[in-house]
């Protein structure tokens, strides 16, 4: 369900075609009950389709938690990109299985945004989330171009969000999982 929620084109487009069809049969056979259920499908999934557009799901306010954390972070606003953290949040670098790092080590990594690490240009690739009604995981590939890289290199990021007691959807892990091909290690910003 949580699928048919997030996308609501998709589910507009096949419940139009699947209409168009059933219609087309009905016109063909001139059946009054045919062209009603063509009808009712188009009607159907354009009540899906509204639903979903009105409705947030676990995955898009974890994405969308996440997307606005990069915005942050992209435009060197390391205390706007903060705000999207939680207290505890810590920092993996190669995978979640790998020892993390505490905050501060996250806001030191956000810091080298404004100056060495400046980033020039930066495209989301992918956007992809999973969990349960409290906490998603995140992914991110991405292109990003900063002063100190040799120009645009592809990253892959995890962050773990969860909605936390205020509501709020916080990120309380990140991992770095992917730096051109490669792991990267702590220390790289």
């Amino acid at each position: 369900m949580d699928w048919l929620l997030s996308h609501p084109i998709p589910v507009l487009l096949l419940a139009c075609i699947v209409g168009i069809v059933v219609g087309w049969s009905a016109l063909e056979r001139q059946s009054a009950q045919r062209l009603a259920v063509a009808g009712a499908i188009v009607v159907i999934g354009a009540a899906l389709a509204g639903l979903a557009w009105a409705i947030d799901t676990p995955s898009e306010c974890a994405e969308r938690t996440v997307l606005a954390f990069i915005e942050r972070a992209v435009a060197a606003d390391a205390v706007g990109a903060a705000r999207h953290l939680a207290p505890e949040a810590r920092i993996h670098f190669g995978g979640f299985n790998q020892p993390g790092m505490d905050r501060p080590e996250i806001d030191r990594d956000l810091a080298s945004l404004q100056a060495r690490h400046r980033v020039q240009a930066h495209t989301n690739l992918r956007v992809g989330a999973a969990g349960t009604r409290d906490a998603q995981e995140v992914e991110v590939a991405c292109l990003t171009e900063t002063q100190s890289s040799p120009g645009r290199v592809l990253t892959v990021w995890s962050f773990r969000v969860q909605r936390d007691p205020d509501a709020r959807w916080r990120i309380h892990a990140i991992s770095f999982d992917l730096l051109a091909g490669s792991a990267p290690r702590p220390g790289i910003f």
